[in-house]
Parts: structure tokens; sequence; C-alpha cells
């Protein structure tokens, strides 16, 4: 209606890609009295049996999916319905029926941690003097990809006022194949460090125990390794 605002909150079934919104909402548009929006998954493959987090939801006749258009998580190449022994109780058709959906290990926020994609890599490294980038693949199966984004999250929330000095992103490799081939990134999930000069380094992800250990290594990594001596005092 013209001139009129209106608000929607909508509790899907898992997490979407929430940072930044064009990456959520992927497209909006109107049809006679319908909005289709097109939303991003925040992890493709992991199984949803419905759009709603409660199968109660009272938006549940009104909000809906749009089956022409919907890619099923067993469409990805090697692809399956579900982990075994991680999303297998939500293939039982009475369990997706009855059951609130809840994952507590995928409620943390991430708004620290703007997800990239190709064009926006070089000015986002220009901007800070250190940039820990996490290159990782949303469309297949990666434990790893989602316990190391958790980590960042975390990480990322507490240097938050670092701003200009150090920042944490993230881009998906799948979705910005050439900026991954400039950098020669073959293999996920890779952590990489960019110094505001063009230096850039791989951190080994299998040595990264804690959050407390990553934010001491990037304090590290900030510290110069020599300071300049004008006077004898100073030595």
């Amino acid at each position: 209606t013209e001139g009129f605002e209106f608000c929607l909150l909508l509790e899907f079934f898992r997490r979407v890609e929430s940072s930044p919104l064009s990456e959520s909402v992927t497209k909006i548009a109107k049809r006679k009295d319908e909005v289709v929006l097109t939303i991003t998954k925040k992890w493709h493959w992991l199984y949803w049996p419905r759009l709603h987090r409660s199968p109660s939801d009272p938006l549940r006749s009104k909000v809906g999916v749009d089956w022409k258009r919907w890619k099923a998580e067993d469409d990805e190449e090697g692809g399956t319905l579900a982990a075994a022994g991680e999303d297998d109780e939500w293939l039982d058709d009475e369990v997706a029926a009855t059951k609130v959906a809840s994952f507590p290990e995928e409620e943390y926020d991430d708004d620290a941690v703007p997800l990239l994609d190709g064009s926006q890599l070089t000015s986002h490294l220009e901007g800070t003097d250190l940039t820990l980038l996490l290159c990782f693949e949303r469309s297949r199966r990666c434990r790893g990809c989602r316990q190391l984004s958790r980590l960042l999250a975390h990480v990322a929330a507490q240097i938050d006022g670092e701003r200009g000095k150090l920042s944490i992103a993230r881009i998906d490799g799948d979705a910005n194949f050439e900026a991954m081939k400039r950098l020669h990134v073959t293999s996920y999930p890779q952590l990489r460090l960019f110094f505001r000069d063009g230096g850039t380094f791989d951190v080994d992800v299998s040595q990264i125990r804690d959050s407390r250990q990553l934010m001491a290594y990037l304090a590290s990594q900030l510290t110069p390794a020599f300071e300049e001596a004008s006077t004898a005092e100073e030595l």
C-alpha cells in the first residue's frame, strides 16, 4: 500500500545469511498481491524439512515456499539429505511436523565478520592494517567451516574496537571462483592473513585451539618486529 511501511518477523527453520542484508535477501519482487523473497541459507547443505522454526507458526499459512524454485539439499553434487548423527531426526515426518527447531550451536552473532564477494575483497584488505580472511564453502558439507565461523564470530566481537587496525572477514569460495584462483586457494576451510603492505601468509587451521589463543596471535602480528630508537634513553 502506498505511503505505508510494514514490518514482518520471520523465524526460519535454520539460519539464513544475515550480513549484509543484500546477501540474505538476494531478490525482492512484487507479484500481484504477493512479495517474493529469495533467501540465502547460512549453510546450503543443512537439511530443512520446512520453512518455519515452529510447526505452529501463525504465519505458515501466509508465508511459504515456491516449490518451483526450491533447490533441495541433495541436488548438490555428492550431497545427501542429512549427515549421519546430525540431522537424522528431521528425516522423520512426525518429528518434522511437530517439533520446534532448536540449534544452539548455530545461534551466534557474526555481523562483525562481513561476507565479502570478489569485487569487495581488495578494498576491504586495503582498509585495515591486518585482515584475517576465512575462505570457506557454504554449498558443500564442511564441519570445519562451521566451527571456524563460530570461533571467528566470537573473536571479531572482542576486537570490534580495533577498526582500521584489525578485521576478520569471510568469503564463499564456491561463489567467488576467480578470487580464489587469484589467491591460489585450493582447499577449504583456509585462513589467510593479509597485511596492508601486501604481505600475506596462511594460518594453520589445525593449530587453532580456542578464541583466546587466536586473539593473542593476531595481537602479536600487529606488534612491530622492531622499533626505531632515536635517543640512547629509548634503547
